[in-house]
């Protein structure tokens, strides 16, 4: 489905470049769930950005490496094809759904907007299927909810909408950046049980960026570690997390807190 090989990013400033994603090369299978781990500045959220070059070029500069999906380098492609597959093929979810939502438009404008942009549904049908997305996503009170603003709502509902409108263009892949970040427990585990339904139900693949590594195997089918701005370990999610092989992996997992019930029951 995805397909990184040997991509390296840096960023100018006005003294020096500095590289923030260093000859990486990372694949994605068709209905595959990956987990991206690695603490904070190690290159994760550069990373995902870069596949459908979502990065400000300037400051970023990309050096060298191809994104093929589904058999096209997306580096390659003029910026009106990007446009199509942005938040239609490839969706985001990304980690601050209070300032990705627009805080001046109903829930309902945002939703039927995306539809409308990414499907062929326009008025009454969109509306309806806006209200479907929410239902879908475990919102109650669906209809009443179309009607509020994002001030309105709490983070955990205010998350379920952005996912709501990630997959509402049905999307081959849906790249989640920290999808739990300042969400209590509860709300956590709702959200990865969310996001493990729906991968199921819509065969997607799937890229969960995270540094909390014992989130990432609540989800991922395999796993790959992130450290100054390259995968220094990748294979299947319970062997890296059972039999680390890079000394980074080990002590990332030896500095995570524990916690009952997000740690493979643990």
């Amino acid at each position: 489905m995805l397909d990184i090989q040997h991509l390296t990013i840096e960023f100018a400033t006005r003294t020096e470049r500095v590289c923030a994603v260093n000859d990486v090369s990372l694949s994605i299978g068709a209905g595959e769930m990956l987990g991206l781990v690695g603490e904070s500045g190690s290159g994760k959220t550069t990373l995902g950005l870069a596949v459908t070059r979502l990065l400000p070029e300037p400051p970023a500069i990309i050096r060298q490496g191809a994104v093929h999906f589904q058999g096209r380098d997306l580096l390659q492609q003029p910026l009106r094809t990007l446009h199509r597959v942005r938040g239609g093929d490839i969706a985001y979810v990304f980690q601050e759904p209070a300032t990705s939502l627009n805080p001046v438009l109903t829930v309902g404008r945002q939703l039927v907007e995306m539809l409308e942009l990414h499907t062929a549904q326009r008025g009454r049908a969109a509306q309806q299927a806006a209200m479907g997305l929410l239902q879908r996503v475990g919102i109650p009170a669906a209809e009443a909810r179309l009607r509020s603003y994002p001030h309105e709502l709490s983070g955990g509902t205010k998350q379920r909408i952005m996912i709501a409108m990630a997959i509402a263009s049905q999307p081959r892949l849906l790249i989640a950046d920290e999808p739990t970040t300042a969400l209590d427990v509860t709300l956590e585990r709702q959200i990865v049980a969310l996001l493990k339904q729906l991968q199921r139900d819509f065969s997607l693949s799937m890229l969960v960026i995270s540094h909390n590594i014992h989130l990432i195997r609540q989800l991922a089918d395999r796993l790959a570690v992130m450290w100054q701005g390259q995968i220094v370990e990748v294979g299947p999610a319970q062997r890296v997390l059972q039999q680390p092989q890079h000394d980074y992996t080990k002590h990332l997992l030896a500095a995570q807190p524990r916690v009952a019930g997000l740690a493979g029951g643990a």
